[in-house]
């Protein structure tokens, strides 16, 4: 669960900070969806949901456009838990998460 909470704040931070106008200047890209597929690959279908839905709405919310957080909330939601879903078995997530900790615990 801390991981999860870790990587929506990652994600609000991708959003917020590199940001790519698209179309008509309303609309743009982030790297946001970089953290939420990876949060997928690593913590599966639950972890990639949690941390797609809750890290793009709270970043909606703080950018000012809070009518698209519901949104935002079911889209990243959904592409988290299906990314998460899909990759179930195909990443060895116990040992990246173990290589993660040894790294933060000799920090």
């Amino acid at each position: 669960m801390t991981y999860t909470a870790i990587l929506a704040a990652v994600t609000v931070l991708a959003i917020s900070l590199v940001k790519i106008p698209a179309f008509s200047g309303r609309l743009y890209f982030h790297l946001g969806e970089t953290v939420i597929l990876t949060s997928a690959l690593l913590l599966g279908k639950r972890g990639g949901a949690l941390v797609g839905a809750v890290g793009s709405a709270v970043a909606d919310l703080l950018l000012g456009a809070p009518v698209l957080a519901p949104i935002s909330f079911v889209i990243h939601g959904v592409e988290g838990y299906l990314v998460g879903y899909a990759s179930q078995g195909k990443v060895p997530n116990i040992m990246i998460i173990r290589i993660i900790r040894e790294e933060t615990r000799s920090c």
